[in-house]
């Protein structure tokens, strides 16, 4: 039978998987006939084409399963039915009087009581069926959120479980402590929960097959009972689902031997661990390298991507078998080689070819074309910033070179200096995390930043979260709360060609993202949430004072304002983001900014007076220059009564031209562009 080449730690969802005409070519008697071997192949070929099909013909829908799940035990809605004992030495009782549903703090929170008899043993716990996988389901996300009581006695071990058709695909963190977590004000045995969450992303191997949640626990000891309370498990579906590539299967010749070639694209899961590809194509299995097993630490050409394509070589009839891999990305507007349509071009609109320019000039690198020169771990913003001049000494002369960041916590106690050519890599945009600790006490400048670009071309954050260390503020107070965190996170000055890729900017102290006189720059793939300092005078801001940015892919929220502003703003593009807060021309921009195929969505806590695209607020401030272009964007105001805004279909928002208080601050036309969009991005490979 086929051995995969991954190591045994690898998770299920890398490994490779086949049609079982697949195996029966592997396993083929050299006795099989050409015309056997043909009709196996041929067979493979049908079931491709259908499959290929079924993806290319499906609406892009929200995913079936387990869309809006949230099953509380006791005192919530709940399908006590549904779930079952892991084996027939468990057994269910359903607990009420759950208080806080969320987590289990008391001696009246209820749930889910799972009971294992005496002289049972081996593995144990509750489990229930999230459906069948459907052809809407592929390509989206599944996260699932378990929260645990731990009993009085030795419980350990415990972890949530995602399988499909009974294999494992996704394991939550084994929880195996409980005992911090004890409530002293409760009766003998409750304790605080402790929280698992486990992610899986569906593909199309998984069409048709069920999917079950567990809760696992593994005793060898029978000397006791032993109990499980689970008070509320939460599956969300994180949107639409998108169809996957298809495959490719292709008959050739090797030596004069005949081979058959199976070529599948898949999505790659975000929730492996560290794994690193090369983007050489070759048999040698030894020149694919783990971060967790690579000698030395050296890591070759790592890649970021979306999609993996597999391309495997079967001798028929042969023992021999070669294998080898290629990497592609789906590609995203940023990217390189992007193209447009010039087909699609406006004359009338000559502001589109300035437009098809902003962002990083020639696309975000491929990571591959950074070689990684330094791996460094958790350390503070003097280890950071040794690390980028070590790194800056011998980038440029050799194009660029990167510095992994190994997943943990990293103190930003005073300002990261970036460097011409250099970026920073985290190992997984979670597990990494720069902590800013910093305040204007510590950093007395008059404006204090964590990581700076400073006359900096070429360099970038790649893949991480970047988090004010202060806890996490009140979206609905508008007000300089913390005077002493006025620390803006990330600040682009007078630089050019450089990025933010795929990290989250989380409770920030004054500005998220700010820039002042820079050019080029990309911020893409971001979550930017949370400022401390949200009140009048300019904060709490993701601030653009710049021209030929472009911002696309991100989701903005619980700041002051998007803000758009000063002479040098201008030829900006904003494209395909979802924005919790208002899009601002707020002082004096130059025009000629593009804001198009954007979600916006305004909460009930802004203020009336927020709009999702605004003018100036103030007198003391100044309307655009020149013209902005609003198209194509869908609005929704609930702080408003929900209304939609700036949504009209057919309509070109064009300004701004007044002041807020005016009225009318965008005028409109119907001459929008003669393709139906001002940026005509090819994205196909």
């Amino acid at each position: 039978m086929y051995n995969s080449p991954f190591p045994p730690s690898t998770p299920n969802d890398l490994r490779f998987t086949h049609h079982p005409a697949i195996r029966e070519l592997i396993d083929c008697d050299p006795a099989h006939s050409s015309a056997e071997v043909a009709a196996i192949a041929k067979q493979i070929i049908i079931c491709t084409i259908l499959g290929f099909a079924l993806l290319s013909g499906q609406a892009q829908s929200q995913a079936q399963i387990a869309s809006s799940f949230l099953e509380t035990f006791g005192g919530g809605t709940y399908d006590h039915a549904s779930w079952a004992p892991a084996n027939a030495g468990s057994s269910l009782t359903l607990l009420t009087s759950s208080t806080d549903r969320d987590k289990m703090d008391g001696t009246n929170d209820g749930g889910l009581l799972v009971e294992r008899g005496v002289g049972v043993t081996g593995t144990y716990g509750a489990t229930r069926s999230l459906g069948f996988v459907t052809g809407s389901d592929v390509g989206a996300s599944i996260h699932v959120d378990f929260s645990y009581e731990r009993p009085d006695d030795s419980f350990s071990n415990l972890k949530p479980l995602l399988f499909i058709d009974g294999v494992v695909v996704a394991e939550g963190t084994t929880i195996s402590l409980f005992s911090s977590g004890e409530d002293p004000g409760a009766a003998t045995g409750h304790y605080s929960s402790v929280r698992s969450s486990l992610g899986y992303f569906i593909v199309a191997d998984d069409l048709g097959k069920e999917m079950t949640l567990t809760i696992q626990y593994f005793d060898g000891n029978v000397s006791q009972n032993r109990d499980l309370v689970l008070d509320a498990v939460n599956v969300i579906n994180t949107g639409d689902a998108i169809p996957l590539p298809g495959r490719a299967l292709t008959m050739t010749t090797v030596q004069g031997n005949p081979a058959l070639e199976f070529t599948s694209i898949r999505r790659i899961s975000p929730y492996r661990p560290g794994l690193l590809y090369t983007t050489e194509t070759s048999n040698d299995l030894g020149a694919w390298s783990w971060l967790e097993t690579a000698p030395a630490e050296t890591v070759t050409n790592p890649l970021n991507a979306d999609f993996e394509e597999v391309t495997e070589r079967f001798h028929i009839g042969s023992s021999a078998r070669e294998f080898y891999r290629v990497l592609v990305r789906n590609k995203r507007i940023g990217d390189p080689g992007i193209t447009f349509d010039a087909t699609k071009m406006d004359p009338n609109y000559p502001q589109m070819l300035v437009w098809q320019t902003a962002g990083v000039q020639g696309g975000i690198p491929h990571r591959s074309g950074y070689p990684f020169l330094k791996i460094i771990r958790a350390t503070d913003s003097a280890g950071i910033n040794a690390a980028i001049n070590e790194v800056a000494a011998q980038a440029t002369s050799i194009g660029g070179g990167s510095i992994i960041l190994r997943d943990g916590t990293y103190t930003i106690d005073e300002q990261v200096i970036m460097q011409d050519d250099v970026r920073l890599v985290g190992e997984s945009r979670n597990g990494v995390v720069l902590n800013i600790t910093m305040t204007t006490e510590t950093d007395p400048q008059e404006t204090s930043i964590a990581i700076r670009f400073d006359n900096i071309e070429n360099a970038g954050l790649d893949n991480m979260t970047i988090q004010g260390g202060h806890g996490t503020p009140d979206p609905t107070v508008m007000d300089n709360v913390k005077p002493e965190f006025m620390v803006t996170s990330v600040n682009f000055a007078h630089s050019t060609n450089c990025w933010i890729d795929d990290v989250d900017v989380l409770n920030s102290g004054r500005h998220t993202v700010s820039s002042w006189r820079s050019s080029h720059v990309t911020v893409r793939g971001c979550l930017i949430d949370g400022a401390w300092n949200k009140g009048g005078g300019g904060n709490g801001y993701f601030q653009i004072q710049s021209d030929r940015f472009l911002v696309a892919y991100n989701r903005v929220r619980q700041i002051r304002h998007i803000a758009l502003q000063k002479e040098h703003c201008e030829y900006n593009v904003l494209i395909h983001n979802f924005f919790e807060q208002d899009v601002n021309f707020h002082d004096d921009d130059n025009g000629n900014n593009l804001v198009e195929g954007n979600r916006s969505i305004l909460p009930t806590t802004l203020a009336s007076n927020w709009h999702s695209m605004m003018g100036p607020w103030s007198v003391v401030h100044t309307i655009s220059r020149n013209d902005n272009f609003l198209f194509n964007n869908k609005c929704e105001e609930r702080n408003n009564g929900g209304i939609a805004t700036f949504s009209d279909t057919g309509v070109v928002y064009i300004g701004s031209r007044n002041y807020e208080q005016d009225g009318n601050v965008f005028a409109t036309t119907t001459a929008e562009p003669m393709a139906g969009t001002f940026y005509p991005v090819i994205l196909t490979h």
